[in-house]
């Protein structure tokens, strides 16, 4: 017998029953369940309770759920959000796949602690991150990503705190890597007049692209966004409606 939420079986003389469900996690899990003096009713019947267990909220996985399968779940559903850039989106998978998976992935969600966050960020300065799956040391990451990475481990787990699956975030108040933002050097009038000189003399496609962006100041993705519809050849105006 089954339904869309769970099913019973007989198997070696014993009933039993099996049922899906996400965790408080977000993390799917099955429970298997049978005993050789239970009878087809009495299987169906602990099916049942299992599934008004779960309707409760009752908790059933969150001691092994891994920070793997935590943040994997997590970044379904953050991708999937709608409020967030996919760049923003395609950084945060990069440093869960490359990052934080191999290095802290196996430990226990409930188990992740601060000195365990605290060696991660040190290795990654020093090695690019040497955790499990990784047999060799690989290239250095600079302050700036690996503030970058501890980021995105640090929203997650604020999110894992704000859905009540884990009591305390442990990267709260850790020491991250000193970074001094680096100097900014912006092009002067001369700089300019030398680059528009250079790809106009050059027959350089995008110089109609370069000369709208120094003339009016537009951002790359407001001028990335414009349609032939959005110009005005008649008012020498264009409109920006998207980016």
């Amino acid at each position: 017998m089954s339904n869309q939420r769970g099913s019973v079986t007989k198997r070696n003389g014993s009933w039993g029953f099996s049922f899906s469900f996400h965790d408080e996690s977000g993390v799917q899990r099955k429970i298997r369940k049978s005993d050789r003096a239970w009878k087809q009713k009495d299987a169906q019947k602990a099916l049942s309770e299992t599934i008004a267990h779960a309707d409760a909220g009752h908790a059933f996985g969150t001691a092994k759920t891994t920070v793997a399968e935590y943040l994997l779940s997590w970044l379904e559903q953050y991708e999937g959000s709608g409020h967030v850039k996919q760049t923003t989106t395609e950084t945060t998978r990069a440093h869960i796949n490359a990052y934080l998976i191999p290095y802290i992935g196996s430990i226990a969600l409930k188990d992740l602690r601060p000195m365990r966050i605290k060696r991660l960020y040190s290795d990654l300065l020093a090695s690019g991150g040497t955790g499990a799956g990784k047999t060799s040391a690989g290239k250095p990451l600079s302050p700036k990503t690996v503030r970058n990475i501890a980021g995105t481990l640090h929203k997650a787990l604020s999110d894992a705190v704000r859905m009540g699956i884990i009591a305390t975030n442990p990267t709260t108040n850790l020491d991250l890597p000193k970074w001094e933002k680096p100097e900014m050097k912006i092009w002067d009038e001369t700089d300019i007049g030398n680059f528009l000189t250079f790809s106009f003399a050059n027959d350089d496609s995008m110089f109609p692209i370069w000369m709208l962006l120094f003339s009016t100041g537009l951002r790359c993705g407001e001028v990335c966004g414009i349609r032939w519809d959005d110009v005005d050849f008649v008012e020498s105006s264009i409109n920006i409606k998207e980016t």
